[in-house]
């Protein structure tokens, strides 16, 4: 397979918050790296900051398809689990709903063309319970987190993707160098060392 046209969906990471180098974090280097191999390639990064895996899952297809993907990569973010108001509010998408959400996504994302699925990087719940740096009472745990990878490394097993393992290759590190003053997404240099990891990952499917 020629992988020409790929189609990106995802949150707050794919919009590259946490860049400070303006290169659109990893989705954007990948963007222009893939670009540069042939002036056939194209990548349209549908990244959209706030999103859950619901919000994701209804704009899957109607924009994904009129862009004809070789290959969609797709992702969770973190809104998800997201609580609200304290440590022990419920988290926004429960886990019934999140599981089904990840399957959906993989399924309709197949029917339009190959699929990899990104896990997300952990991150530093000192400083994202509360979410300080935004001054707001949004609480992000990695215990959340942990359970919610593990969730979507199993589906992706169960429906034969591939799946990119950023939680676990990051958390058997130190990962808090790669992150944002935020806590929660990836700083500039993390945003460099995903795109060297992704671009490596995918190299390893396609060529």
């Amino acid at each position: 397979m020629t992988l020409r046209r790929i189609v990106a969906i995802g949150a707050s990471d794919f919009c590259g918050i946490g860049d400070a180098a303006g290169q659109g974090g990893f989705i954007g280097r990948l963007k222009q790296w893939h670009e540069q191999q042939s002036d056939k390639n194209l990548l349209y990064n549908l990244g959209v900051r706030g999103e859950t895996t619901t919000q994701m899952l209804r704009r899957l297809v109607v924009e994904s398809m009129p862009r004809k993907p070789d290959l969609l990569i797709l992702t969770t973010g973190s809104n998800d689990i997201r609580r609200t108001s304290s440590k022990t509010s419920p988290v926004k998408t429960p886990d019934e709903l999140f599981a089904a959400n990840v399957t959906a996504m993989i399924k309709q994302g197949k029917a339009l063309g190959d699929v990899v699925f990104i896990g997300t990087h952990p991150f530093d719940e000192s400083r994202t319970a509360p979410f300080a740096y935004w001054n707001d009472q949004n609480f992000y745990l990695l215990g959340d987190q942990t359970r919610r990878e593990a969730v979507v490394a199993e589906l992706c097993k169960q429906e034969r993707v591939p799946y990119f393992d950023l939680f676990q290759n990051w958390l058997n590190q130190d990962y808090f160098q790669w992150l944002h003053t935020d806590g929660q997404h990836a700083n500039t240099e993390g945003h460099e060392l995903i795109f060297r990891q992704l671009k490596d990952f995918l190299k390893s499917l396609y060529l």
